[in-house]
């Protein structure tokens, strides 16, 4: 079976990370990673050293209209059995791209329709109906589907796919050494207002005045940075912005708690890792995080945009070491069912269904 597995860009976020996770378990597919607009430092020498060869169309953005024809033309010439879209305007684009070539595309849905952009959501809607098969990445995002006026007749016919890690490869990353100080907790993720991570520097003011300390830790980086590191300085809060590293999961299994402040989510790749690291977890009710962790046995879950709750949430795991273990042991032992193997099982039987 031969897939284009298209990508906004070959970033380092959870959707592109996904893929690196899954692609070396697709037995008996020719994968052609292809990447919409370019990212400086990325994801391709990753995908590389699995042997593949990730494929650039050269666009400014994803807003840039030039990387449909390239598609359109890459699909004509190179005859995929499936086109395999990530990202709502890539989904978009690349099912107009399609159009009459008599090739099938399916869409992995990674986030909330509602957290969209509105042009990006109807641009997605829109076109969903050519799809041969929809996906999404979890259940939670199967429901912001339904809740669209264009989304629910889609919904219906969405098959859920999580997103799944090699917990084994986590933890042997994550046993190199790593700059984290003492005391800190901390977050690793792409830096957009999604992503709620002025939440975490607003809780991370609580946490310092009541603790005397503990620096909040951020890794990754995106178009919210500088916002964010302004945002610290005027509440004077230790946050170490430490930009995207290739050593993330060494830092995050250092971490005394881990916390994610989104105001929505598909399911995040850093969540499940932290809990293959057995880190006590903070975060909010978004999207899928409650389908992965369980309030108050595997994590302690809070709603969106609010940063006492995460303050609380966090002093709560720094001043009660047996609690944090024990939620720490509950995350390692129920991310089993967050398996790579699986997920690359089930898009594999996706594909298939939809060329059949």
């Amino acid at each position: 079976m031969r897939v284009l597995w298209v990508l906004k860009s070959f970033g380092i976020g959870g959707a592109e990370r996904l893929l690196a996770e899954v692609a070396p378990r697709l037995a008996g597919v020719r994968l052609q990673p292809v990447g919409v607009a370019r990212h400086p430092d990325g994801l391709e020498p990753v995908l590389r050293g699995l042997g593949l060869t990730p494929l650039n169309l050269g666009a400014r953005s994803n807003l840039d209209p030039i990387w449909v024809l390239r598609l359109r033309r890459l699909i004509r010439e190179s005859r995929p059995d499936v086109v395999f879209l990530n990202g709502p305007l890539v989904a978009a684009g690349g099912r107009i791209a399609s159009i009459g070539l008599g090739v099938p595309t399916v869409s992995w849905e990674h986030g909330e329709w509602a957290a969209y952009h509105p042009l990006s959501r109807w641009a997605n809607a829109l076109t969903a109906w050519r799809d041969a098969a929809s996906v999404a990445v979890s259940e939670g995002v199967r429901r912001s589907v339904a809740a669209h006026p264009l989304g629910h007749r889609l919904a219906r016919r969405m098959v859920v796919v999580v997103g799944g890690i090699d917990a084994d490869r986590v933890r042997a990353d994550a046993a190199a050494a790593a700059p984290v100080p003492e005391g800190a907790w901390g977050t690793v993720g792409h830096l957009t207002a999604s992503k709620g991570v002025d939440t975490l520097v607003r809780a991370a003011s609580i946490v310092q005045r009541r603790l005397g300390g503990g620096p909040l830790v951020v890794v990754g980086d995106g178009p919210e940075e500088r916002a964010l590191r302004a945002l610290a300085e005027r509440l004077g809060v230790d946050v170490r912005f430490l930009g995207a590293r290739g050593d993330a999961r060494a830092i995050c299994a250092r971490l005394d708690v881990f916390s994610i402040g989104s105001r929505s989510e598909g399911l995040p790749i850093a969540l499940l890792e932290a809990m293959a690291l057995a880190r006590p977890i903070v975060a909010t009710r978004a999207g899928g995080i409650p389908e992965a962790i369980e309030d108050g046995r595997s994590g302690v879950l809070v709603p969106p945009d609010d940063p006492m709750a995460i303050a609380e949430g966090v002093i709560g795991l720094m001043v009660d070491g047996a609690r944090a273990a024990a939620i720490g042991d509950a995350a390692r032992e129920d991310v089993g069912r967050f398996d790579v193997s699986v997920t690359a099982e089930r898009l594999l039987a996706v594909w298939k269904d939809a060329v059949g």
